[in-house]
């Protein structure tokens, strides 16, 4: 997401002209970085009293170290459950269908005089809403943020499609969206990564794991996602007791979901934290596996991974292992050297590379 916090600045600014901010009872960010653009002093300038719902933990937690935001939750839907007194600023959620819910799901919340005001840039799938949803305009543009406007009463109307989907759409009415991988039954939604389907560089990870011997005692699988490679060792190895994290409310709640439609929820405890915090620096494992996270939003970030490695030598026992896969090109090879006594390219295969770092 490359704003100019000038032009954020701008923006913020500017909504006065377009409605009117103390009305606004919830703003919902998903993907924002409020580290490099935040957002809280400047709306409470313009008059912003309402409550932030942050999708991810780390939001939450930087909004309530910069200040300027009267009361903080973390929460998948954009009004944490709550309906709405006029009006929501939302950022649009990143992806078609993560985008529809989360519209969905704030329009409902609303009283029908209300109205959904969602903000982002060009490459967030703004521009082509107000076909989706007659009756909605776009009423604010500064550097690349546009401002939309969407009546409460408003209905999504999805194009007609050419030919057969390549995947099962997701049911709106449902919960959880379903796919099977193996044995397994993984629990989604929109917005989690490869939500409809598993991904390759997982299934190339569980691959290498499955080659090894069986894994006992406590393993971390870090940004676990729908918990495809926690749940997945869990039913492989009856020894083990597996703990799954993720910075994302709702990965946390489809990791648990998983594990109770595979029968292991016993041997998995799914925890809601940003790399290794508070609870996890607690914890020592025998094994950490992960397919770590490269974007924030639409711009790539290697430093969360990067920062991991780095915390999570200090977790593993003597002995312990972190299993890592990975795009080539991003080549987390020096700074796991960095941090390991012993790290291996374990498997080379489709673009992805298997790392082995072991604790000595």
């Amino acid at each position: 997401m490359n704003h100019d916090p000038r032009h954020v600045e701008r923006f913020i600014q500017s909504l006065p002209a377009v409605c009117d901010p103390s009305q606004f009872s919830h703003l919902h960010l998903v993907h924002w970085p409020l580290d490099q653009l935040p957002l809280g002093p400047v709306l409470s300038e313009v008059g912003f009293t309402g409550t932030l719902v942050a999708a991810r933990s780390s939001t939450a937690e930087m909004a309530e170290n910069m200040g300027g935001f009267d009361q903080v939750v973390v929460h998948e839907h954009p009004t944490a459950g709550e309906s709405a007194t006029d009006h929501i600023l939302m950022e649009l959620p990143q992806g078609r269908e993560a985008a529809r819910l989360a519209i969905q799901e704030a329009l409902k919340a609303l009283p029908s005089e209300g109205a959904l005001w969602v903000f982002g840039n060009k490459e967030s799938g703004i521009m082509p809403l107000p076909k989706r949803l007659p009756g909605s305009q776009s009423v604010l543009s500064k550097g690349h943020l546009r401002l939309l406007r969407i009546p409460a009463t408003a209905q999504w109307e999805e194009p007609k499609k050419r030919g057969k989907a390549k995947r099962a759409p997701f049911d709106f009415s449902t919960p959880f969206h379903h796919y099977q991988q193996g044995e397994l039954t993984l629990a989604t939604r929109p917005g989690i990564f490869s939500w409809q389907e598993a991904d390759l560089a997982s299934l190339i990870l569980l691959e290498t794991l499955a080659e090894q011997p069986p894994l006992t005692g406590e393993l971390l699988d870090w940004g676990c996602g729908a918990g495809l490679i926690g749940v997945t060792l869990a039913k492989q190895n009856a020894g083990l007791q597996v703990t799954m994290s993720d910075d994302m409310v709702r990965a946390v709640r489809c990791s648990e979901e998983s594990a109770n439609l595979n029968g292991v929820a016993e041997r998995c405890e799914v925890i809601l934290e940003d790399g290794i915090g508070e609870q996890l620096s607690e914890m020592t494992f025998d094994h950490i596996v992960t397919n770590p996270p490269f974007h924030r939003g639409h711009s790539m970030d290697r430093e969360v991974a990067q920062q991991f490695i780095r915390d999570a030598a200090a977790q593993l026992v003597l002995g312990g292992k972190l299993w890592l896969v990975a795009n080539d090109f991003l080549d987390y090879g020096t700074v796991l050297g960095e941090c390991f006594g012993k790290v291996e390219k374990w498997v080379k295969r489709d673009n992805f590379t298997v790392w082995c770092a072991e604790a000595v």
